[in-house]
């Protein structure tokens, strides 16, 4: 039998980065052409590196990376292949680095 893993153990260990700088995720499209497929892919926590180059005058006090992730019930990744930002719903999480993840 596989081994499982509780949902909130895998939350803990991706934002901890417990289990190195990427992990793999196994989840089900929830949006797009793909919706309702499984998916595999490797992630890396967070959003990726991008540099805004803004005039002084235009910067507000409180950017994007101060606020934060802010889509509820959701994580922000990076897909570690295309190095794009993607945001995987908690809920459709089915497996993490071999393991079942149980909800």
């Amino acid at each position: 039998m596989p081994k499982q893993i509780n949902i909130s153990e895998v939350l803990a260990r991706i934002k901890s980065g417990a289990d190195g700088d990427s992990f793999s995720l196994d989840f089900i499209y929830a949006k797009g052409k793909e919706k309702g497929q499984r998916g595999r892919r490797s992630f890396r926590y967070g959003a990726p590196v991008q540099e805004v180059h803004t005039p002084a005058r235009q910067r507000s006090e409180e950017t994007l990376d101060q606020r934060g992730h802010v889509d509820r019930g959701t994580l922000p990744l990076t897909d570690v292949a295309v190095g794009k930002y993607k945001t995987v719903l908690i809920s459709h999480i089915i497996g993490y680095n071999q393991y079942i993840v149980r909800h």
